[in-house]
């Protein structure tokens, strides 16, 4: 069984796959900067502080990387501390990210560049399409996935789970009335069978119901 860390573990996306690693069996701490009634194995903290990153990268076989985009410092400005802890304990990086960087088809523009991307949410759009950028372009030698939801997806929605999924590269999935969702639990059953079953190594790949 992996030993999984989830910064960000009691966020919406944070809390399912802490939740769906440990029904599978794994050993998971949870870090927020706060700290979590009832949790077990939870730890007080951010990304920001080298030591605590050292010390679980140095503990931990994944590092889940589920926290805003747009918080301070924005998100992209502590990812390659985080890529450099991975590479130097040999532990592997999933982060939760944005929708708004897929494109709307094979040939179309990113979501985030349609006329109707709704203004509320283009900060933390833009902040994790440079996230994704950024992991592109590491040299560190990390091990990492960058996990894309789809459109619709977060606590507000109240989405039900299938139990199911599909997945893409960088390309916007949604049924047969055009609407791109999933739910909370079905997107941490694709996190976790990524993380048992590498298959997007160095790579986006997105997910929808």
């Amino acid at each position: 069984m992996a030993r999984i860390a989830v910064f960000g573990g009691t966020g919406h996306a944070g809390s399912h796959i802490a939740a769906e690693a440990r029904l599978r069996g794994h050993h998971v701490t949870t870090v927020s900067r706060h700290p979590a009634q009832g949790l077990a194995d939870h730890a007080v903290g951010s990304l920001q502080d080298d030591t605590l990153l050292d010390r679980v990268a140095s503990t931990h076989d994944i590092l889940v990387v589920a926290i805003p985009g747009a918080g301070d410092p924005p998100l992209v400005d502590v990812v390659p501390q985080v890529m450099r802890a991975a590479a130097a304990h040999d532990a592997r990086v999933g982060v939760v990210g944005g929708a708004a960087s897929l494109r709307v088809s094979p040939d179309g523009p990113r979501l985030l560049d349609t006329p109707d991307f709704p203004p509320e949410y283009r900060t933390e759009a833009t902040v994790h399409a440079s996230v994704l950028e950024t992991m592109q372009q590491d040299t560190s030698g990390a091990r990492w996935f960058y996990l894309s939801p789809a459109a619709m997806f977060g606590a507000p929605l109240s989405i039900a789970s299938t139990g199911a999924y599909r997945t893409s590269g960088d390309v916007l999935l949604s049924d047969e009335q055009g609407v791109s969702e999933i739910s909370g639990a079905d997107y941490a059953r694709a996190f976790l069978d990524e993380i048992e079953r590498p298959s997007h190594e160095n790579t986006r790949f997105h997910v929808a119901r």
